[in-house]
C-alpha cells in the first residue's frame, strides 16, 4: 500500500507563570487561534447561563503586556520568519467567531468580548436545539396522522374479537406498540415491500419517535396469530433482531 501526507497540523499547549495551560489550534494571518471551554448551565427558571474560565482573560490580555514573551515563543513554535506579526487571537466555534487586538486587549475589553462570543454562541445553540425540537414534533404528527388513518387488518371478526379479549391481558404500552407496529406492517406490505422491508421500515419509523417498547418481542408475539401475514411479519421481526444482535456482537 502506497501512502503519502495530505495534511499535517501543530497544536501545542502554552502554560503562564500560574501553570494555567491554554491549547493553541493555529497561528495564521497574524492571528493566534485557540481552544476556549466555555459552559452553558441553567439557572431555577430554566433560562441559559453561559460561563467560562476567567484565567483567559488574563492570559490574553497579559500576552500583550509589554514584559510578555508570548509573541516571541508563538512565532518559535510555528517557526515563523522575522516578518511575521503578531495582530492578536481569534476565538472560533462552528459558524461563531471574535478577534481580540491591542486595541481592545484590557482585562475589561477582553472579559467583554468573550463574553459576547459565549453569548452568540449559546443563541446558536438554542437556536438549532429549537429547530430540532421543531423538526421532532413535526415528524411525531405526520407519523401519529398516518397511523391514525391506518387500521389493523385481522384474520376475521372472530380473531379480532379474541384479540380484543385477551388482551386485556397486557401491557398499555405494549398493546399501543404492537398495534401500530402491526399496521404499519401491512401498510407498507400492501404497498409493494417484502415482509422483512415492511417491518425494518415499521422499526425504524417507530423508533424515530421513541416509540419503542421494552417487551417488543413479546407485544408483536402476542398479537401475530390474530393479524393478516402476522406470521411474515413476526418471523421477519425475528429476523431483524437477530442480525441485529450478531452485527452488535461483532461490533463489540
Amino acid at each position: 500500500m502506497k501512502t503519502t501526507i495530505k495534511n499535517v497540523s501543530k497544536v501545542f499547549v502554552f502554560e503562564d507563570e500560574r501553570e494555567f495551560c491554554v491549547t493553541i489550534k493555529d497561528f495564521k494571518d497574524g492571528f493566534v487561534e485557540i481552544n476556549m471551554p466555555y459552559y452553558i448551565l441553567f439557572d431555577e427558571d430554566d433560562k441559559a447561563v453561559t460561563s467560562f474560565d476567567n484565567r483567559y482573560v488574563i492570559f490574553i490580555s497579559g500576552s500583550f503586556a509589554k514584559n510578555s514573551n508570548f509573541k516571541e515563543t508563538i512565532f518559535r513554535a510555528f517557526g515563523c520568519t522575522h516578518d511575521t506579526e503578531f495582530l492578536g487571537f481569534k476565538l472560533v466555534n462552528g459558524e461563531v467567531s471574535c478577534v481580540i487586538t491591542k486595541e481592545k486587549s484590557s482585562v475589561f475589553d477582553v472579559e467583554e468580548t468573550i463574553k459576547n462570543f459565549v453569548k452568540e454562541i449559546t443563541a446558536k445553540i438554542i437556536e438549532s436545539e429549537l429547530e430540532d425540537e421543531k423538526e421532532y414534533c413535526s415528524k411525531v404528527d405526520k407519523i401519529n396522522e398516518l397511523l391514525f388513518s391506518l387500521d389493523i387488518d385481522f384474520k376475521s371478526d372472530r380473531a379480532e374479537e379474541e384479540y380484543a379479549y385477551k388482551r386485556e391481558e397486557k401491557d398499555d404500552d405494549d398493546v399501543k406498540y404492537s398495534q401500530n407496529f402491526i399496521a404499519l406492517s401491512q401498510h407498507f406490505m400492501k404497498n409493494g415491500k417484502s415482509a422483512y422491508e415492511a417491518v425494518g421500515e415499521a422499526y425504524n419509523m417507530l423508533d424515530s419517535i421513541e416509540e419503542i417498547v421494552e417487551n417488543d418481542l413479546d407485544a408483536i408475539r402476542f398479537i401475530y396469530p390474530y393479524c393478516v401475514h402476522g406470521e411474515e411479519i413476526y418471523n421477519a421481526y425475528v429476523e431483524m433482531l437477530t442480525q441485529e444482535f450478531s452485527k452488535n456482537l461483532e461490533d463489540f
